[in-house]
C-alpha cells in the first residue's frame, strides 16, 4: 500500500518511492523532518547498498553486499517480481533504492534514499540511476560490526548520522566503559593518549571494543562510569570512544560535565 515517506528528495519534482517489494509514495508535498531512525527488527530485509565517493572500485563493493559500478549504482538494477510490478503499475516514474536500516514498516527520512531507478513509460525498469547526493550510509552498510551493548549502538548511530548526539552523551554518562591503566603500583587516575594523531582520554564500550594489547606496556584495564569520566577528566581534553574501531567518536569532555549538571 504506497504511503508517504518522511522526506522531500526525488528523482524528480514527484515520484514513488519503493523498495522491492514494497511501493512508497513520494514528492515535493512530503514534510521533511529529521528524526533519528530506530533500528527495525524486521525479519525482511532489502538487499544492502555501499556508497563511495571513490571512483576507483572492485566488481564488488568493501563489505561484499551489493556490487557497484563506477558511477555508483547498484548492479544489476532491482528484478523481482514485486519491483517489475511496481514498475508496470507505475510507467514513467522512479523505484527508489531504500537503505537496508529501514525495516519494511518505517518511514524513510531523505538521507535513507540511496538513489532511484528510472522505469520507462513502458514499465521496465532500466539502467538508468540517479543517486541521492544527501544519502547517508547506515552502521550496516558502512560495514560495523554489531553492538555489543546499548552504547555501542548509539555511537554507531551518532558516527553514521542517524542517531541523536545528545542521547549517546545521556547513554555514556549513565553506562560503564572501560579505560586504561597504568603499571601496577602507579595510581589510578585517567590518563589522555595519544593514538594516530589522536589524543584524548580513551574509552571503550565493551571487552569486545577492546584493542589487542594494553595502551601502556605493563598497564590493564579497568571499568569507570559516565559520571567518574564527567567529574575527573580535564577540561580541554576529548574523551574518545572505541579509537581502534570504525565507529570512533569523541565528546569534549566540559560537554560530558555539563550534561552530568542537574
Amino acid at each position: 500500500m504506497p504511503r508517504a515517506c518522511r522526506g522531500t528528495w526525488a528523482a524528480d519534482a514527484c515520484s514513488t518511492t519503493s523498495r522491492p517489494g514494497e511501493a512508497r509514495a513520494s514528492c515535493s508535498a512530503c514534510s521533511s523532518g529529521r528524526t533519528p531512525a530506530t533500528r527495525s527488527t524486521s525479519s525482511t530485509r532489502p538487499r544492502a547498498i555501499r556508497w563511495s565517493a571513490s571512483k576507483s572500485r572492485s566488481a564488488t563493493s568493501a563489505n561484499g553486499l551489493v556490487p557497484l559500478t563506477d558511477d555508483d549504482r547498484p548492479l544489476p538494477p532491482p528484478d523481482s517480481p514485486a519491483a517489475r510490478e511496481f514498475a508496470r503499475r507505475n510507467p514513467g516514474s522512479w523505484l527508489h533504492e531504500i537503505d537496508p536500516f529501514f525495516g519494511s514498516g518505517e518511514d524513510v527520512p531523505p538521507y535513507g534514499i540511496v538513489g532511484a531507478w528510472r522505469i520507462d513509460e513502458a514499465g521496465e525498469i532500466t539502467g538508468r540511476f540517479r543517486k541521492n547526493p544527501g544519502y547517508r550510509p547506515s552502521p550496516r552498510v558502512l560495514g560495523f560490526p554489531e553492538p555489543a551493548d546499548a552504547l555501542d549502538a548509539a555511537v554507531q548511530l551518532v558516527v553514521a548520522g542517524y542517531g541523536a548526539d545528545d542521547q549517546a552523551v545521556a547513554l555514556l554518562l549513565s553506562s560503564e566503559v572501560l579505560v586504561a591503566t597504568q603499571p601496577e603500583g602507579a595510581d589510578d587516575s585517567l590518563w589522555v593518549h595519544e593514538i594516530d594523531g589522536i589524543e584524548g582520554i580513551f574509552v571503550f564500550t565493551s571487552q569486545e571494543r577492546l584493542p589487542s594489547e594494553p595502551l601502556l606496556e605493563g598497564g590493564s584495564w579497568r571499568t569507570a562510569t559516565g559520571s567518574e569520566l564527567a567529574s575527573s577528566a580535564p577540561d580541554g581534553v576529548d574523551i574518545v570512544v572505541n579509537i581502534n574501531g570504525p565507529a570512533r567518536w569523541k565528546v569534549p569532555a566540559q560537554r560530558l560535565r555539563a550534561a552530568a549538571r542537574p
